[in-house]
């Protein structure tokens, strides 16, 4: 059964929506929960998306510092001591700077996302190339690459090194390798969209 990607909102459908300080028995996809505090403060909104609790909030994770001849660059991933986290897409783009050959299938980058973190695993998530990538041709036109890759990072925390109520980050790492002579870019943003995901 494919996961839902979104909550689903759905006024007068009682069985989609949870207002309650324990975690609801058999949700159905989609089903939101607003998860309370014993005061019955609001702790966090979630979804179930047929797997996992997943915050109903999307987070950006974005640098424009990138560039195409950097070796890597890293986007902190913010999440609390107590969860863990879901990304759900990863994105690039620049423009082509002029110099080298169009885009092929022997000439392009790839794009390589991971993940450190302090207890020094590197674990891939995906990678994006530009391989056959018509919008990238020219030098004026921007290049765009878009992945859903819907990786669960489980644990990424030392716990016994931070308090519960520090907001932690852990690495998202992109590197850089060519094949070919692929036209230098410039103007390179990468970016993640993910949710907290509950533990």
């Amino acid at each position: 059964m494919p996961l839902v990607k979104a909550p689903i909102r759905e006024s007068g459908s009682n069985f989609l929506n949870y207002d309650q300080n324990t975690a609801p028995i058999n949700p159905v996809r989609g089903a939101i929960w607003k998860e309370r505090d014993s005061n019955n403060d609001l702790i966090q909104e979630w979804f179930w998306n047929g797997t996992y609790w997943l915050s109903t909030k999307v987070y950006l994770a974005e640098s424009s510092s990138f560039t195409s001849s950097a070796a890597s660059t890293q986007l902190p991933l913010f999440c609390d001591f107590n969860n863990d986290i879901f990304i759900e897409s990863v994105f690039v783009s620049g423009r082509n700077a002029g110099a080298g050959t169009s885009p092929s299938i022997t000439n392009y980058r790839t794009f390589i996302f991971y993940i450190i973190n302090n207890n020094g695993t590197t674990p891939e998530v995906t990678r994006v190339d530009s391989r056959n990538n018509s919008s990238v041709q020219t030098h004026s036109t921007v290049g765009l690459a878009k992945k859903n890759v819907n990786y669960y990072i489980s644990r990424p925390f030392d716990y016994a090194a931070y308090s519960a109520i520090t907001p932690l980050s852990v690495g998202l790492v992109v590197t850089v390798t060519t094949a070919g002579t692929p036209p230098a870019m410039n103007y390179m943003t990468f970016s993640a969209n993910y949710r907290i995901a509950r533990r």
